[in-house]
């Protein structure tokens, strides 16, 4: 079961961020979590402290429960 999601605030929006305050884990939306090349170019969370990227933060958020 997935412990912690942390997010950067510059690499999701106010849909994804709402979506996190509903889960049923914690969450952390960060200023920065020292990934910024990869955040700048494609969705990433970090899940228990493992990077995760994908195509859409909606792809991640389903990975997470899988």
């Amino acid at each position: 079961m997935t412990e912690c999601i942390e997010a950067c605030v510059s690499n999701i929006d106010s849909e994804v961020r709402n979506r996190l305050e509903k889960l049923d884990t914690s969450t952390v939306v960060a200023p920065c979590l020292e990934h910024c090349g990869r955040c700048y170019r494609e969705p990433l969370l970090v899940v228990d402290g493992e990077l995760i990227t994908g195509d859409s933060h909606a792809e991640l958020l389903k990975r997470c429960y899988r």
